[in-house]
């Protein structure tokens, strides 16, 4: 697999209030972390992995300094306490003022850093990056977006991502960041810019971090995804 991209990898290991996240415990995350990063290092691509409850996880770093060209990032989150889509923006921010390699590459994987997409090769492979084309998981109403993987580039975080973010990101108003990332979208495509659905959905392994529930994907809900995705994708294609 080609250098072509980056990972970017979002973590709160430790969350200063536990009350409001579905995984508890600290060593339950580092856990979920660990596994996540240890899978992600198979891929041969750069990984940036960021914690922003300033945790310090030796066994990650470990790993995260044995895979070629990565970084572990860590700092004190200031805004997480207005929910977790500012403190996901806020990880954003800080990994393009604080890393060389995110800095490097124009294209940028964002994952939530607890979870492992068992058929990531299948989805990056169907990747054209080279093209001037936003990849996103739109609902159906076109106003929310899945935000548990981003592919991004520089350009779109510039001019439509953070502005849009700045501007809109209003959890107490119940302006996530799932919706705010739709209007950055729908900016984008007003001044002409391109979309495309997934190529193909990332089957999901890890621990709902709403519920703490474990995420599992049966041989019937995996042909289900894959049938509603190509529906999707044709649905789509003759919308847009």
């Amino acid at each position: 697999m080609g250098n072509s991209t980056v990972l970017l990898l979002t973590s709160t290991i430790s969350p200063q209030d536990f009350n409001f996240v579905g995984r508890k415990g600290v060593h339950n995350r580092e856990d979920d972390y660990f596994s996540a990063v240890s899978f992600y290092c198979k891929f041969n691509l750069p990984i940036v992995f960021i914690d922003n409850s300033n945790y310090r996880s030796d066994r990650i770093e470990k790993i995260i300094f044995n895979n070629s060209e990565s970084e572990y990032l860590l700092f004190e989150s200031k805004q997480s306490f207005k929910g977790k889509g500012h403190g996901e923006l806020e990880i954003l921010k800080y990994g393009l003022e604080n890393s060389n390699i995110l800095n490097k590459y124009q294209n940028i994987i964002k994952i939530s850093g607890r979870l492992t997409i068992s058929n990531f090769f299948e989805f990056y492979s169907k990747l054209d990056l080279n093209l001037s084309i936003h990849y996103c998981n739109y609902s159906r109403e076109f106003s929310w977006v899945d935000t548990r993987i981003m592919i991004l580039n520089k350009s779109f975080i510039k001019n439509y991502l953070f502005p849009t973010m700045d501007k809109f990101l209003n959890e107490s108003e119940n302006v996530f960041f799932e919706k705010a990332y739709a209007r950055s979208i729908h900016l984008y495509q007003y001044d002409g810019g391109r979309i495309s659905l997934w190529p193909a959905y990332p089957l999901y392994n890890g621990f709902n971090g709403e519920s703490g529930k474990k995420i599992k994907f049966s041989l019937i809900k995996k042909f289900k995804y894959y049938l509603f995705n190509k529906i999707k994708i044709f649905v789509f294609s003759q919308t847009i």
